[in-house]
């Protein structure tokens, strides 16, 4: 989908096209995010950690919009980490799922050897007026 917004820059449009107020940066490009219905982030840890090889990230988007203390798992996301954080992530997800009344929120895992090293502690939102196309999610260790 950019390349096609990238040739009507080309074209010769009596009005348009005008500059992104998002700067044309990925983690600000809105119209990017919304076309390709995923949602761009980076997790990144309470405190310097380094990671065993065989640490793994998991993420998912959720819709706790109802009262399920879980939420409901719209979207899941494994990356299997380098030796730190942090660390850029997409989420691809369905368009049709994002419903404009509801909450949306992201969660994070990581764990080495079926060991939880570290998690989300705290709700955070996404889809939201000031966190849309790039999240930043920060993991806790666990104790």
């Amino acid at each position: 989908m950019v390349l096609a917004y990238k040739e009507t820059l080309k074209a010769d449009f009596p009005f348009g096209p005008f500059p992104s107020p998002y700067g044309g940066k990925p983690e600000n490009d809105l119209f990017e995010s919304l076309l390709n219905s995923r949602l761009r982030g980076e997790v990144y840890a309470s405190h310097e950690a380094r990671l065993p090889k065989n640490a793994m990230l998991e993420l998912q988007l959720l819709d706790i919009s109802e009262d399920n203390e879980q939420g409901v798992t719209l979207a899941k996301s494994t990356i299997v980490l380098a030796r730190s954080l942090p660390l850029l992530f997409q989420i691809p997800y369905d368009s049709a799922d994002i419903k404009r009344a509801h909450t949306y929120s992201i969660s994070g895992t990581i764990h080495a050897g079926g060991k939880l090293l570290y998690a989300s502690r705290d709700t955070h939102l996404v889809f939201t007026d000031s966190n849309f196309s790039f999240v930043r999610l920060c993991l806790s260790a666990v104790d």
